[in-house]
């Protein structure tokens, strides 16, 4: 739900900043397998949308791998970069994998999306 008047972005915390920084940088969309450490994050979502802050719009993943795999996938179409949250430990892990593929060790491009990847 838009509120009617959508207030001004002022972050009060670290995750509330961070949306807005990917935001501000044209993230699109913010692709997400959800661990433990997430609260912060998703609580600054729920105020974002509630006040009607410009943020990316949440993709929610079974897989580390098929998110940086989409993530990547957009930015080559678009020429954007994308965002991929993953849970710490086991998810950077998983989500390596994708960043250390055959297609994007040659792809410039795909370098600078997934220096986006986030933890």
């Amino acid at each position: 739900m838009k509120p009617d008047h959508p207030v001004a972005f002022k972050p009060e915390t670290a995750a509330d900043a961070w949306l807005g920084l990917l935001a501000a940088r044209g993230v699109e969309y913010l692709f997400a397998n959800g661990g433990t450490d997430f609260a912060p994050v998703v609580e600054a979502y729920a105020k974002g949308q509630a006040l009607g802050w410009r943020l990316p719009e949440v993709v929610i993943v079974p897989h580390e791998n098929l998110g940086v795999a989409m993530a990547h996938g957009y930015t080559m179409i678009t020429g954007r970069p994308q965002a991929m949250m993953v849970h710490v430990g086991v998810g950077t892990a998983n989500a390596v994998n994708g960043i250390s593929s055959g297609n994007t060790r040659t792809n410039r491009l795909a370098r600078l999306a997934l220096c986006l990847v986030a933890s």
